[in-house]
């Protein structure tokens, strides 16, 4: 498997490269020193219509947007990956 990290890119330039994609996945932890959280990011949202399955971290409000084993999957934001429910 090969994965590529490209920086910002344009909204033209991200949709090229879903549409190249088989899998979107986005790790999403809260801030361990102010507990900030992100709400949905809009990432996983323009990914899913997009038609790309997710997969993502229990986290704020990103299971609001993905359903776990439905529309995609979540896994824990700690190392050990522990899935929830």
């Amino acid at each position: 498997m090969r994965s590529e990290l490209f920086g910002a890119l344009t909204n033209y330039e991200v949709l090229c490269h879903m549409k190249k994609t088989h899998i979107f996945l986005q790790h999403s932890v809260t801030c361990p020193i102010t507990g900030d959280e992100e709400g949905v990011p809009v990432a996983i949202l323009e990914a899913m219509a997009s038609g790309l399955p997710v997969v993502s971290t229990f986290h704020a409000g990103i299971p609001e947007a993905v359903v776990d084993g439905k529309t995609g999957f979540l896994v824990s934001e700690d190392a050990m990956g522990e899935r929830r429910g």
